[in-house]
């Protein structure tokens, strides 16, 4: 119970909250991690658990996605904040899950990461729907919304996630083992480590390497790095008054949207390519 478990210091607290050994993520490493684990400190003296701020992450994360489908420089800059905010607890929660079973002993589920993912797997393809509606309101082509459902795609990890379901009865059935080469790659496929003889231990291609690479850059958590250029170049020195060309409204949201739909494309067929291969080697 919590009120038997003696207060950590912020210093000891961050010695259990944080990532180990690395954080993968850049952005989480070299920005976030300085603000997130004095506020985990605080709302684990508060009682806060990591599934609670889980749930008010979504709540605001669907908040600020929404605000994309109104094409005003305001609106953007509410929707990218909340979005922000979204990010924030992200990371929090998984700092508040970490504290909660390293110190307080509670015993490993697998709920919170499940729920954490699902959160993922609504915001963010959301919020890329939503800026496709968005520049709907502002032209009246239906086009920007099939391109923002396809730039959401790049989000839903679709032939990595159908895999895990396929293997997923085998290895309750006892037909597959761990010890398969192919299915240990598969297992620790979505793992984002930045070492590299992590990479070589797990038997990755170099070419599955290369693509996590260009995701951190550009996907996630670069994709909402790129929001703070759109609210720069859309919202304020555009004014969301996009010149037209070739039947397209210019601008830095259609620009992320087609790098996005891109990587969508790029991704699901490198993805299926290869987890087929792998599904190949699986008896």
């Amino acid at each position: 119970m919590r009120n038997q478990v003696s207060p950590m210091n912020l210093r000891e607290f961050k010695a259990v909250a944080r990532k180990q050994p690395d954080d993968p993520f850049w952005t989480a490493k070299y920005f976030w991690r300085y603000f997130t684990l004095p506020c985990s400190w605080v709302c684990s003296s508060l009682r806060i658990t990591a599934n609670q701020v889980t749930l008010v992450s979504l709540v605001i994360g669907l908040a600020g996605s929404v605000c994309y489908c109104w094409p005003t420089p305001r609106m953007l800059l509410l929707g990218t904040l909340l979005l922000y905010a979204w990010w924030f607890l992200d990371h929090v929660d998984g700092e508040l899950a970490r504290y909660e079973i390293k110190h307080l002993n509670q015993p490993i589920n697998l709920a919170g990461p499940y729920l954490d993912l699902l959160v993922h797997r609504w915001v963010q393809p959301l919020y890329h729907i939503c800026l496709g509606i968005g520049l709907l309101r502002l032209t009246g082509d239906w086009g920007y919304v099939l391109l923002g459902c396809l730039a959401g795609a790049n989000f839903v990890g679709f032939a990595r996630t159908q895999g895990d379901s396929t293997v997923l009865p085998w290895l309750v059935a006892g037909n597959a083992t761990l010890e398969n080469r192919a299915l240990r790659e598969l297992v620790q496929l979505g793992d984002m480590g930045s070492h590299a003889e992590d990479r070589k231990a797990q038997g990755l291609r170099r070419l599955v390497g290369i693509v996590k690479w260009v995701k951190l850059g550009l996907a996630s958590p670069g994709c909402l790095v790129m929001l703070l250029g759109i609210v720069l170049i859309d919202g304020v020195m555009l004014d969301m008054k996009f010149p037209e060309r070739c039947g397209l409204a210019w601008s830095a949201t259609l620009v992320y949207l087609l790098l996005q739909g891109g990587m969508a494309v790029v991704q699901n067929l490198a993805g299926t390519w290869y987890v087929t291969s792998l599904m190949r080697r699986i008896p």
